[in-house]
């Protein structure tokens, strides 16, 4: 079950190039004092465009359990 979204305003994303051949993804959470107790994880689904072949193919990433 989703609980927030990066529309939320307590979540953020940011990138960033790093050099020439790729980049990074920061994704943060502020956890407020009303978050229900549990275990969570964030998730990040992208796509990535290959320098060589131009193709664009999708990518995505999670992060470890959190309580």
């Amino acid at each position: 079950m989703d609980y927030l979204s990066d529309s939320d305003f307590e979540t953020t994303y940011t990138w960033q190039r790093q050099g020439a051949a790729y980049s990074k993804a920061i994704i943060d959470w502020r956890i407020a004092d009303d978050t229900p107790a549990g275990t969570y994880r964030l998730t990040h689904y992208g796509d990535w465009k290959s320098g060589w072949t131009h193709k664009i193919k999708p990518y995505s990433g999670t992060s470890n359990r959190a309580c």
